[in-house]
């Protein structure tokens, strides 16, 4: 049986997701079905279990186990032109890289026969022809709302219900519901949030997809992904959803959320917490930093005479925000009540509650601002939009809003200060040089991990070269007591003649 490189690769790092370090040693292998025909890869944990096929492979082929370090390691050391090719010999298995131009290094590895290796529950599961592609993005889109555990429990599922055409997801603070029309033919059912499903491994136009209420099957290509569904009814979430709101904004003119919501934490991103404003028809982000005192990103202006005021932990915001995009419809109480984004067509509804926090200060940082000589407190920083010359920026970093007032320069300060590099450079230049840090640290991250693969890659090959040489080693020893041998009888035939 021959694997080329491309399928190897796939196959070792679909396996990853699913083989757990645990006592149980058939939960660290990979199970090989393998006769003439066909060849089957499977491997289980507790909850899932995966299987690659390819051919028929009848019910008296040859199983064995494969230890998963073994097969990742040397699947790791192959090129693109390579091909692994697995045979089963007498007592051992067989693993040989083969090169384009053939030829090849073998390794031989004990054979494990695979009998007590967890078989497939017996369920005939009625499978439903699925646009898995379409499915997966929409689940994994909405799979941001569960609990980040590691346990397959309530909460770290989705609820799929086809009846109402629509995915729903929460983790007890904030309830995320997206409608759409790629949902197969089943009855309601809760889907774990696993690692194979937020991969790309199932994606596909042609693919099927099935449940008994006890497992869900997936199957896509040569792939069959099994995973027990969890026990347990999902939370009433219709309950939750207000049905009346003190403030309803239309958000749709104002864009940029996002990167503006990015922008306001940049010089902090330790803290958590913003603080979205509705004052005098204005919409505001608002945070406020042990160093940097309070920040401000006015987003735009809206018909609408109410005020808010609300706090939330940032990143429950930015995955609202990313979930309903730029068409946002946002409707409001105060903080005891919870807060719905969503879209105008009502396909996306994100329902989060506020953060209970005490907002006095942000309030009379806002009455500062809209009074007539428009001076916040003096520790508030307003993040413009955009900075394109050396003035702007000054402006940007003045303490008032008003042009004619300069911006703090170093002949100012006192002789033991520092200059600002923010008074000298401007935030939108300190943010390039922020964004470039990264960049750098990243491309820097890329070449340690190649560099880690080619160390890898050098150190097994090293290892298969010694153990190469101690087997000549082994034979020349061999070869030289056979010598001496001789050598000795002849010199005792020599004494006797």
């Amino acid at each position: 049986m021959k694997i080329p490189h491309k399928t190897a690769s796939e196959i070792k790092s679909a396996f990853a997701r699913i083989i757990q370090s645990h006592p149980i040693k058939e939960f660290g292998c990979i199970c090989f079905d393998l006769d003439e025909s066909g060849c089957r890869i499977r491997a289980v944990n507790f909850e899932e279990s995966l299987a690659w096929q390819e051919g028929s492979v009848s019910e008296n082929a040859r199983r064995f186990l494969i230890d998963f370090k073994h097969f990742k390691s040397l699947v790791e050391t192959m090129k693109k032109d390579m091909s692994l090719q697995i045979e089963i010999q007498e007592g051992v298995v067989l693993l040989t890289v083969l090169y384009a131009h053939g030829g090849g290094v073998p390794i031989r590895l004990p054979l494990l026969t695979g009998e007590s290796f967890p078989a497939q529950a017996e369920t005939q599961i009625e499978l439903r022809n699925c646009r898995l592609d379409r499915f997966l993005t929409a689940f994994q889109e909405v799979a941001v709302a569960c609990a980040r555990t590691d346990d397959r429990g309530i909460l770290n599922s989705v609820l799929v219900a086809p009846s109402e055409g629509q995915l729903v997801a929460t983790d007890g603070k904030r309830l995320l519901l997206r409608k759409t029309s790629s949902l197969p033919d089943l009855a309601e059912l809760l889907l774990p949030v696993t690692r194979t499903l937020k991969s790309s491994l199932l994606d596909g136009e042609s693919g099927k997809l099935g449940s008994d209420g006890r497992f869900i099957v997936f199957e896509q290509g040569p792939w069959s992904y099994r995973v027990k569904q969890p026990e347990g009814k999902f939370p009433r979430y219709h309950q939750v959803i207000p049905t009346s709101y003190a403030n309803e904004l239309d958000l749709r003119s104002i864009r940029g959320m996002g990167e503006s919501l990015k922008r306001l934490f940049l010089l902090d991103p330790t803290e958590e917490d913003v603080v979205l404003s509705l004052h005098q028809g204005c919409v505001r982000l608002l945070a406020k930093g042990p160093q940097s005192g309070i920040r401000q990103v006015a987003l735009g202006t809206i018909p609408h005479d109410g005020e808010v005021l609300l706090s939330f932990d940032r990143h429950f915001i930015a995955e609202g925000l990313q979930a309903c995009g730029d068409q946002l419809l946002l409707k409001c109480g105060d903080a005891r009540h919870a807060t719905l984004f969503e879209t105008p067509d009502r396909s996306v509804m994100y329902l989060v509650m506020p953060k209970k926090a005490e907002l006095k200060e942000f309030r009379d940082y806002l009455e500062g601002v809209a009074t007539p000589s428009g001076i916040p407190a003096p520790s508030a920083i307003e993040l413009p939009p955009s900075a394109t010359n050396p003035q702007a920026e000054e402006k940007a970093m003045s303490p008032t809003n008003e042009a004619e007032i300069p911006a703090v320069s170093a002949k100012v300060e006192s002789e033991e200060s520092h200059e600002n590099p923010v008074q000298k450079d401007g935030l939108e230049a300190i943010y390039d040089k922020i964004e470039k840090l990264i960049e750098k640290q990243q491309e820097a991250r890329k070449g340690l991990v190649e560099a880690h693969r080619a160390v890898h890659s050098t150190e097994f090959q090293l290892k298969l070269l010694i153990k190469d040489l101690k087997a000549y080693e082994r034979g020349q020893n061999r070869r030289f007591k056979e010598v001496r041998k001789v050598e000795e009888l002849i010199s005792s035939l020599h004494k006797a003649a």
